[in-house]
């Protein structure tokens, strides 16, 4: 699937049969290019999962340091906010400005965010000590 959405996006869907690769194959193929990641839908006790998600290169990363919230963009662009009450209001906005209109037989799930959350991020939400 190659149409372009308002967005300048193009999702793409590939079904490869299970006997001639693996996703666990395929992402060691292309985790040299740069950040990467897998996410797999198996559940424990079953050998396939019904879906894998491959992806490479982040298309922008937000960073909350202290009480400054730091927005890099693919460009090189750099945006610092202060973070407020809200540190997940930055992370909406993107998925926002970045949502794609899916063909209809575009199955789901499709689009969202792959990241990593620490666990000082908990003390904004409970007061609990630090180690």
């Amino acid at each position: 699937m190659t149409d372009h959405d308002a967005t300048g996006r193009t999702p793409l869907r590939l079904r490869i049969p299970a006997d001639l690769e693996t996703p666990v194959s395929a992402y060691l193929k292309l985790r040299d290019r740069g950040a990467a990641f897998l996410l797999e839908s198996v559940e424990q006790g079953v050998q396939l999962g019904r879906y894998s998600f491959i992806g490479l290169g982040p298309c922008t990363e937000i960073r909350l340091r202290g009480d400054v919230v730091t927005v890099t963009r693919p460009d090189g662009a750099v945006e610092e906010h202060p973070a407020g009450d809200d540190i997940f209001a930055p992370v909406r906005a993107e998925l926002a400005r970045s949502a794609a209109d899916l063909p209809a037989e575009m199955p789901g799930p499709f689009g969202g965010a792959v990241g990593v959350i620490g666990y000082d991020i908990v003390t904004r939400f409970e007061p609990v000590p630090l180690p």
